[in-house]
């Protein structure tokens, strides 16, 4: 067979696969991290999970676009795959793991490749090395997916986690952000305890 069968066979009424939803629990991180046996790696995984960059975005940051005073990371136009510059605010376990590079290594590549004033190329084995000690599957991908959730389970709005991630439009956060079960959970918990409320007050007002 020399051709596909399906090409140019119409598709928009086939309902789509459902989406990869995978990020990491707090536990998992910090499984993660206690197998990262290379500085690169830890600070790689940090800054993936603390700041949503795509996996490029990071690979391919320049000491110069981060501000340690401030605690900003400023990506230019030219490394963001929308092509638009955006300005990331760094957490605390970000910025502390930045700073604890030497001076003199913030110079260049955050993250140096193997040949000389080139950046690291991708994680490849050493983050399949990573997974395995943890036992943890996930992909890179799915570190970004990370950020997103988290924002989105501390109450963070849609908009400022569009604008953190570096989406033109919501509909593409939206596949990120979602509640975790706990928080589904607490959620109708919250409703239990205004059920329970409203049935002792109607049940006073039955006794009056």
């Amino acid at each position: 067979m020399t051709e596909n069968p399906v090409r140019g066979y119409d598709r928009r009424g086939i309902p789509e696969a459902k989406s990869h939803n995978r990020w990491l629990r707090q536990k998992e991180y910090e499984r993660l991290l206690a197998a990262c046996q290379q500085d690169n790696h830890r600070r790689f995984l940090i800054l993936a999970v603390n700041t949503g960059m795509r996996h490029q975005e990071l690979l391919k940051l320049h000491w110069d676009e981060v501000d340690l005073e401030a605690g900003l990371i400023d990506l230019p136009e030219d490394k963001s795959k929308n092509q638009e510059a955006r300005t990331i605010p760094l957490t605390r376990e970000a910025l502390d793991t930045l700073r604890s590079t030497p001076e003199e290594g913030r110079t260049g590549w955050v993250f140096p490749g193997r040949i000389e004033g080139k950046p690291m190329n991708n994680l490849g084995k050493g983050w399949r090395t990573i997974r395995t000690r943890a036992k943890v599957k996930v992909r890179i991908h799915d570190l970004r997916h990370t950020f997103a959730s988290w924002l989105a389970q501390r109450g963070v709005s849609e908009k400022a986690a569009q604008d953190l991630m570096g989406h033109k439009t919501s509909s593409m956060t939206k596949r990120y952000t979602h509640l975790s079960v706990d928080a589904l959970k607490s959620a109708i918990a919250t409703l239990n305890r205004d059920t329970v409320c409203d049935t002792v007050q109607v049940g006073e007002q039955m006794t009056e």
